[in-house]
């Protein structure tokens, strides 16, 4: 599990190597959106279906997708709405 990912605000890029493999052959939407919510203290872990879940800085809400059935548009937006439904400014 990975906890407590941050992103280095000023390259924006993930700092953990481990952090940027979990996040390899997902969609690059759902990268950006990933991105945005660890920039605003998310954090980020896998399930153990083997799919990405985003806690909220206050641990009240969590928010997780598929890496790699997030191809469709409409799951995108679906995790997009989820995100900012709980706050996270994308």
């Amino acid at each position: 599990r990975v906890r407590g990912v941050r992103t280095d605000h000023q390259c924006g890029r993930m700092k953990n190597r481990r952090e940027r493999n979990l996040l390899r052959g997902a969609n690059k939407d759902v990268k950006h959106l990933v991105r945005a919510a660890l920039e605003q203290g998310w954090s980020m872990d896998l399930t153990g279906g083997g799919h990405l879940r985003l806690k909220s800085p206050d641990g009240k809400s969590t928010v997780s997708t598929s890496l790699h059935s997030s191809v469709l548009n409409r799951a995108v937006q679906n995790f997009r709405a989820q995100l900012r439904a709980c706050g996270v400014d994308v």
